[in-house]
C-alpha cells in the first residue's frame, strides 16, 4: 500500500488537477485512518469535478465519522442528485 500512496502522490505532484488520483488517495488515507489528510483530497476531488457522485458519497461517509452530520447530509444528497 505504501507504493500505491507514493504513486498517487507523484501523480498529483505532476498534475495537481488529477481528480481521480486525489479521490483514490482519499480512499487510501481513510483506510489508514488519516481522516484530515483524506478530507483534503476528497475536497480537492470535488473542487475539480463537482459532479463526481462517488467523491460526494465517500466524503459524506468520512464526514459522518467526524460527526459533521449536516455537511455529510448535503454531500449525500448531492451524490443522489448526480
Amino acid at each position: 500500500m505504501k507504493d500505491v500512496q507514493k504513486h498517487l502522490e507523484k501523480a498529483i505532484k505532476i498534475n495537481p488537477e488529477f481528480a481521480d488520483a486525489h479521490f483514490e488517495l482519499g480512499l487510501l488515507l481513510v483506510e489508514k485512518k488519516k481522516v484530515k489528510e483524506a478530507r483534503k483530497h476528497f475536497e480537492k476531488t470535488i473542487q475539480i469535478n463537482t459532479n463526481d457522485a462517488k467523491a460526494h458519497f465517500h466524503f459524506a461517509l468520512l464526514l459522518q465519522v467526524i460527526s459533521e452530520f449536516e455537511l455529510s447530509r448535503e454531500h449525500f444528497l448531492k451524490a443522489i442528485d448526480i
